[in-house]
């Protein structure tokens, strides 16, 4: 079996590289294109030129068995924060955390940036993060000719 797989894999070889120069030299416009793709790599070969990209995957949320962690005042007032700047009630976002999902991990369930979920952590940093949004909003209503 395996020395199958391996003639099999050389033919494949000869053929990727003898293609192309019976394509050149016959002058004739032939392309190719082969991919192979395991859950950790992908090579692909072939004559078609095609720029370099990297596609980083942002990984899903894990599932947690049923575990119930104790849920503060302080829990709940990152809740409460992050529930009204997202619209969503306080209670999901509890229900999350009492699942045991960190702060980092439900917002980017929720897809907000690092700086609200840091932000939210204390009243301080939260009100300057929200004067910080409210300036910006009234610059951007200037900009479109839009007074409060």
């Amino acid at each position: 079996m395996r020395r199958m797989r391996m003639s099999l894999m050389s033919l494949i070889a000869i053929a990727m590289i003898a293609g192309p120069m019976i394509a050149l030299d016959a002058e004739a416009g032939v392309r190719f294109d082969a991919t192979l793709r395991t859950d950790n790599m992908r090579v692909r070969v072939g004559n078609i030129r095609s720029d370099y990209y990297r596609i980083h995957r942002r990984r899903p949320v894990s599932v947690r068995r049923h575990k119930v962690f104790a849920i503060g005042r302080h829990d709940r007032r990152i809740a409460y924060r992050i529930g009204r700047y997202v619209n969503i009630p306080a209670r999901e976002l509890i229900q999350l955390r009492r699942y045991g999902y960190s702060w980092l991990e439900i917002g980017r369930w929720l897809e907000l940036p690092r700086p609200v979920i840091h932000a939210a952590r204390s009243s301080r940093s939260w009100k300057r993060f929200l004067r910080k949004e409210e300036r910006l909003a009234v610059r951007m209503a200037y900009r479109h000719g839009r007074r409060r």
